[in-house]
């Protein structure tokens, strides 16, 4: 790994509107361009709007060849850097939840969530694995949204080299048994966690949610906690934990708007809290972890 600065945009994403959303998603990276970043991140399904309409999002999945993705590719050559952007992809007949990275060249590659919550399980396929993409500055993997709640998650994208995690967003208008909440509790929420993640792996770990109060002005986004044609809320929060815990940057927690956050990832600390003792990976005895894979021991 190379030294990485990093950029986050926690983004205010219209449902069902991705040309909009995608002239947004290039403005912003123009902006992460000019703070010399070599990869800016953006939420969860942020091109197509975080909607729950199966057909429309089945109408607007984009094929990594699509007409969004050249535009992101293109966007990506001219303010060398990586962009990476959640939406919804298809391949073949299947349609996935991905968070989706492009370079100059093209697609470099995308994760599918793994672990589908609510009214996911009737729009997408679930992912089968963790991919774990080399920019060639860094080894990055992504647990979209759910997936990052489950330890074995990040912890598989560890094992496959991974350096830094990407944890891309779209909740905080319900806690993490699907009850309305105020969205402005939820980083100190996520905040009980996403430490640990980066801690038990000894990765950098960066998150980033949609933001602002986006009316859902076409009754496309409802779920059981909102009705059809509310306001959506969203936190506006994104952060970035250092191998040991520590965090080295986040957002402000008093308000949602749209913000976009810089942050350098050092390989250096990689090396310091991997060494001795340290070095949890290396010091593992998967032997004995049978029950965890559904086996006993």
């Amino acid at each position: 790994m190379q030294k990485t600065r990093a950029a986050v945009v926690s983004m205010a994403s219209r449902f069902g509107r991705p040309a909009e959303n995608l002239e947004r998603i290039i403005s912003w990276s123009k902006q992460a361009a000019e703070q010399e970043a070599d990869i800016v991140c953006f939420p969860e399904i942020c091109l197509q709007g975080y909607h729950t309409d199966v057909s429309l999002m089945h109408q607007q999945a984009e094929l990594l060849e699509g007409p969004c993705c050249e535009r992101l590719v293109e966007a990506a050559g001219r303010s060398d850097l990586v962009i990476s952007v959640g939406m919804a992809i298809r391949q073949e007949e299947k349609v996935f939840n991905a968070q989706v990275f492009f370079g100059s060249d093209g697609p470099l590659g995308f994760a599918a969530k793994v672990h589908l919550c609510g009214e996911e399980a009737k729009m997408f396929h679930a992912g089968t694995g963790w991919s774990v993409i080399d920019l060639g500055f860094a080894r990055v993997g992504t647990a979209i949204c759910y997936d990052a709640e489950f330890p074995e998650a990040v912890r598989c994208l560890a094992l496959k080299g991974a350096e830094i995690v990407l944890i891309s967003f779209a909740t905080g208008r319900c806690d993490s048994c699907g009850r309305s909440q105020d969205p402005l509790v939820w980083p100190a929420q996520v905040a009980r966690w996403a430490p640990a993640r980066a801690y038990e792996n000894r990765i950098f770990v960066m998150g980033v949610n949609h933001a602002g109060n986006v009316a859902d002005d076409d009754c496309i986004a409802g779920a059981s906690w909102i009705e059809p044609g509310a306001v959506h809320r969203w936190p506006g929060y994104s952060f970035a934990i250092d191998p040991g815990g520590e965090w080295i940057g986040e957002s402000a927690c008093d308000h949602n708007d749209e913000r976009l956050l810089v942050v350098d990832f050092d390989p250096q600390a990689l090396a310091e809290w991997r060494e001795g003792s340290g070095d949890f990976i290396n010091a593992r005895r998967p032997e004995t972890y049978g029950l965890i894979a559904g086996r006993s021991n």
